[in-house]
């Protein structure tokens, strides 16, 4: 429904998590970004909030 609706998906996973993500690919081409945060697994705002606030930033910019 959300894709349906328009509203803007981001996506933004982990390296170590994003393999095992279960994603449709009809999402992941509806996302307007992807980010991945490298050497982090799911709780990347944990493991490297840095990178993590780096990638969030990447995606507001991507959002203007």
């Amino acid at each position: 429904r959300v894709i349906e609706r328009g509203v803007p998906l981001y996506l933004m996973a982990g390296e170590r998590s994003a393999g095992d993500w279960g994603v449709p690919d009809f999402v992941r081409r509806a996302a307007r970004s992807y980010v991945e945060t490298p050497n982090t697994g799911h709780l990347m705002m944990l493991e490297d909030p840095d990178g993590f606030c780096a990638a969030v930033d990447s995606i507001l910019e991507t959002a203007q």
